[in-house]
């Protein structure tokens, strides 16, 4: 992989943050409820850009809050929701991103997030976690008003690194995504760090590790 390689924001940052902050307010009812909002974010990103429609992230992640509290029942004011949706941009990096990153970069790859999250949310935990020397300019789907797996969205990587998608790796946080970028061209890695099922369809994505082994195994390093 000689040219360089686009990651998936969560890849890089810890949503567990979101979790603790919903279980200080509904105990454990907390972690259901951001299972099942994570659940009903994507599906709201997948209806949208099949309908040919794009409202942002931060407005999804609204909605299906308000969806998600509604069908369990949970109390959720305005302070609340703002808070869970806002941490969205208050993340931390797993621990083993500073070091991966480092190996990449002094290896001569350039590296970029390719993500659903809003420009402005990328940017602030880029900035956060002091990444900005690490990463080029983050690449939202903002762009193309195409969540992925649409085309338009893995492509803003061929556009951006003026390279074949042959050329250009990637890294996938949810198993979807791995095989949406692999069905796309890129070569492909699935950084499972929650250890999910793997997908049915689309085959078995060959580099898969809980870390970003599979991330340094995909460089060739």
């Amino acid at each position: 992989m000689g040219t360089g390689q686009y990651l998936s924001c969560l890849v890089l940052f810890d949503p567990r943050s979101i979790t603790a902050l919903a279980k200080d307010i509904w105990g454990e009812n907390g972690t259901k409820l951001v299972a099942q909002w994570s659940s009903k974010l994507f599906e709201y990103t997948w209806l949208e850009t099949a309908a040919g429609r794009y409202s942002g992230f931060v407005a999804l992640a609204n909605a299906s809050l308000r969806q998600t509290a509604d069908a369990l029942a949970l109390p959720l004011g305005d302070a609340q929701r703002q808070t869970l949706t806002e941490q969205y941009r208050k993340l931390d990096v797993w621990p083993d991103v500073g070091p991966a990153l480092e190996r990449l970069r002094s290896a001569g790859f350039r590296l970029a997030l390719l993500s659903n999250l809003s420009d402005d949310y990328l940017l602030a935990n880029m900035s956060r976690n002091g990444l900005n020397g690490l990463l080029a300019p983050p690449l939202s789907t903002d762009r193309v008003r195409r969540f992925k797996p649409a085309t338009e969205a893995y492509g803003m990587g061929e556009a951006a690194f003026g390279a074949q998608r042959s050329e250009i790796g990637f890294a996938a946080f949810a198993g979807w995504d791995a095989v949406g970028a692999r069905w796309f061209g890129y070569p492909t890695c699935w950084v499972n760090r929650a250890g999910q099922q793997a997908e049915t369809l689309g085959g078995d994505i060959p580099l898969a590790t809980r870390d970003m082994t599979c991330v340094i195994q995909l460089a060739s390093l």
